[in-house]
C-alpha cells in the first residue's frame, strides 16, 4: 500500500513542522476540508499512552536541541527509543486508525495537509507536558 511505504517520512516532517507552529498558536489554520478531517482524527485516535509517549518524544528533541545543550541532558538511548516508538504511533494513525483520511491526502499528494494535520499531535503532546 502507498500509504503506508510514506507514512513514516511524512510523519516525521508533518509533526516537526507542525509542532513549531502549533505551540506558537492554540488554532490549526487548515489548507482544506480533507486535512481538517485527518487531524480530528488524529487528535480523537491517540490513547492516553500515546499522549504521553508524544509529550515525551516532544520534550526529548526539544532537550536535544543544542540552544538547551548547556542546561539539559538527554540520554541518547532514551531520545532513539522515543523518536521510534513515535515513528510507530504516526505509521499506525495513518495507516489504521485515521487511513481513509490519510489515503485522501496521499492521492493529492497534500503536503500542506499533513503539515497542518499533524500538528494536532503537536498540540496534544504540548497540553500534557503543560498539565
Amino acid at each position: 500500500m502507498r500509504i503506508a511505504k510514506y507514512a513514516p517520512f511524512l510523519a516525521a516532517i508533518s509533526f516537526v513542522w507542525a509542532t513549531s507552529a502549533s505551540a506558537q498558536s492554540p488554532q490549526i489554520a487548515y489548507p482544506n476540508e480533507a486535512s481538517r478531517e485527518l487531524g480530528d482524527c488524529i487528535a480523537s485516535s491517540p490513547t492516553g499512552s500515546d499522549r504521553m509517549l508524544a509529550a515525551r518524544w516532544m520534550a526529548a528533541s526539544m532537550a536535544a536541541s543544542p540552544a538547551l545543550a548547556d542546561i539539559v541532558t538527554v540520554d541518547a538511548a532514551a531520545k532513539n527509543q522515543a523518536d521510534r516508538a513515535m515513528g510507530q504511533l504516526f505509521t499506525r494513525l495513518f495507516t489504521q486508525a485515521c487511513r481513509d483520511q490519510a489515503k485522501v491526502l496521499m492521492q493529492a499528494n497534500d503536503q500542506a495537509g499533513f503539515t497542518a494535520s499533524g500538528g494536532r499531535l503537536g498540540m496534544i503532546a504540548m497540553n500534557e507536558l503543560m498539565q
